[in-house]
């Protein structure tokens, strides 16, 4: 099984990717900073909501007066008067309602006053939103209703058709009951009704509440206007629900009774000298609540949808450009936080009971969108050793995701660039290095020929590093090979030379021997010594002959021959320079062209 091959760029190259640690640490490192910076926020917020508490006990009588206002028992309903960012118009359309969506709450099953004989579950139920603009409270009632019926013509038995009911506690104390019927879509004006709830003609048509009804799919929709002087402590609205012209009795939901005094919800129109105060003292994305001993809202200021993003104008135009990419990236801030408290008009959970009780407490609490989280903060405000109500002051996660956004930037923007860079750096370090041992290779493998014989064309490099001192020593090595194979194809031809003088030394004192002592020629020991030195100088013969040989193959130019022609005409040569041998010659019909020295060949053969 052949391993994996990782060249050295390839190498250097996955090393440069450990450089990604830093970014990946800093990033840890940046998320890290969550626990400390809520716990700074956390802080930072008990401080102020403690510095409004203060504010307050300076002056209690801005909670003590809107207490009395609301001093009912701790189970009345309360609504507590938002004001709207817009004039509403009386038209029984909902798009100028679009701004306040915040304000609508729900009312069904479980907001059921009294059911009629014909009542059929999920029949009825609709959402409502209140507030006031200038010197006016506005409602909407969006009713879903399976059967719409409308007022007979010249009828004054307003219960004998859908209508809206009002009660309110007028400023004198007393209660005034007023109901809203039509016969047809359109304007209409509220009818003020006995207080007997048994009686359901009008006393008087009441102008100074207006108002529009308008059919939709599922049902209908009414708007309504009040004047403010027209309200006192209590307010409650109720929608009653015929569903045949025959029934004699209707079906009754609504924010809280509207036959008796007692049942009626108490109202708070925001103190304008509180309202202020608190103006001032909100700053954004933070929303801060004033609430009673019965958690009832007194007054608020602030918001959390406040922007948290941070301004862009003042960036260069690359700037913007990685900033963009940078959002499409990171978790941003949610611009528009949807709260379940922002249409409530009573406080509820454990750090309002805690503040009530004299402790300060604070807790992080998710809201239905995954990015957004809230920190409560809740301090008591205290008249003397007595408490008379609590702060409460949210702000959003914002902030936290802000800071940990800028920093991952700049973390990025300083990371970005080193990486790059350093990556880039390595690649060229590789492909230097790759290069230069390629010319090592390339080198060494040329300073030795097919033959095995070293050729002298290894050039050292003169680089003052480890492949410089690797080259130097190739070099160095390949030279002394070199010398020590000269000195190798040199020797055979040394050797001939010098062992043919003492053979022509043994051969003449033979012959001069022989001729001396004539005897001697036949002798055993004689013939033996001229077979020994005919063989020692055939051998000498052939080391000559194998040198030039060598030196012949070296010196030829070679060219281009037809092998099977030069063979044939050889053979034809053997044939007529020895006629008595026979010669045989196989060969293909085609050409063989080769490179080769033809004398050569000849000589071989």
């Amino acid at each position: 099984m052949n391993k994996i091959r990782f060249s050295l760029k390839t190498k250097l190259l996955l090393f440069s990717i450990t450089i990604l640690l830093i970014p990946w640490i800093g990033y840890k490192y940046v998320r890290g900073m969550e626990s400390f910076l809520k716990a700074s926020l956390e802080d930072s917020q008990a401080t102020r909501a403690q510095a409004v508490s203060a504010v307050l006990q300076q002056q209690p009588e801005l909670i003590t007066s809107q207490t009395r206002i609301v001093d009912i028992n701790n189970s009345t309903q309360h609504l507590y008067l938002r004001p709207l960012k817009t004039q509403i118009q009386l038209d029984g359309y909902t798009e100028d309602w679009a701004l306040n969506q915040d304000l609508f709450q729900y009312f069904g099953e479980q907001n059921i006053i009294r059911k009629s004989p014909t009542y059929k579950p999920g029949s009825i139920h609709f959402t409502h939103a209140t507030g006031s603009y200038k010197h006016y409270l506005y409602a909407v009632f969006k009713v879903t209703d399976d059967h719409v019926v409308y007022l007979n013509t010249g009828s004054q038995n307003l219960d004998r058709a859908d209508h809206l009911r009002i009660a309110l506690q007028a400023p004198s104390g007393k209660l005034h009951r007023y109901y809203l019927s039509t016969a047809a879509p359109g304007r209409l004006n509220a009818h003020l009704m006995s207080n007997n709830p048994d009686e359901p003609s009008p006393l008087r048509d009441e102008y100074r509440i207006q108002g529009a009804w308008q059919q939709t799919a599922d049902g209908y929709t009414i708007e309504i206007r009040i004047p403010l002087s027209m309200i006192g402590k209590k307010l409650s609205f109720a929608i009653g629900d015929i569903d045949h012209v025959t029934d004699t009795s209707a079906t009754i939901i609504g924010t809280s009774g509207t036959e008796h005094l007692s049942e009626l919800a108490t109202i708070m129109v925001p103190s304008t000298k509180l309202d202020h105060l608190l103006q001032k003292l909100s700053r954004g994305s933070s929303r801060i609540w004033i609430v009673d001993k019965n958690k009832r809202v007194l007054a608020l200021a602030g918001n959390l949808s406040a922007s948290g993003r941070e301004n862009n104008s003042d960036r260069s135009v690359p700037a913007m450009i990685l900033s963009a990419l940078y959002r499409l990236i990171l978790q941003q801030p949610v611009s528009n936080i949807e709260d379940s408290l922002s249409a409530v008009s009573k406080l509820k959970g454990r750090e309002i009971d805690s503040a009530l009780n004299g402790t300060p407490a604070t807790s992080w609490r998710q809201t239905s969108q995954k990015n957004a989280t809230i920190l409560t903060t809740t301090y008591p405000i205290r008249l003397g050793n007595k408490i008379i109500g609590a702060v409460m002051m949210e702000q959003n996660s914002n902030r936290i995701l802000l800071l940990q956004n800028q920093a991952m930037e700049e973390l990025l923007n300083l990371s970005i660039p080193i990486f790059l860079g350093g990556t880039l750096i390595i690649l060229f370090f590789a492909g230097r290095l790759t290069t230069r041992i390629s010319q090592l290779r390339n080198q060494t493998e040329q300073a030795i020929s097919s033959e095995g014989k070293i050729s002298n064309v290894f050039v050292a490099s003169d680089a003052n590093d480890e492949i410089g001192d690797l080259s130097r020593g190739f070099s160095d090595l390949l030279s002394r090979l070199h010398q020590y194979n000269r000195y190798l194809e040199t020797m055979a031809g040394k050797l001939s030379h010098e062992l043919r003088t003492p053979l022509t030394i043994v051969r003449s004192s033979l012959d001069n021997l022989e001729q001396v002592r004539p005897e001697t020629g036949n002798d055993t020991y004689m013939k033996r010594a001229k077979e020994g030195l005919e063989r020692l100088n055939n051998i000498l013969n052939r080391l000559s002959e194998a040198t030039r040989l060598e030196q012949a193959l070296q010196q030829t130019e070679k060219e281009e021959i037809d092998l099977s022609n030069l063979v044939r005409n050889c053979v034809d040569s053997y044939r007529s320079g020895y006629p008595n041998n026979h010669f045989k010659l196989e060969t293909h019909e085609q050409t063989q062209h080769i490179m080769a020295a033809p004398d050569l060949i000849v000589q071989l053969l």
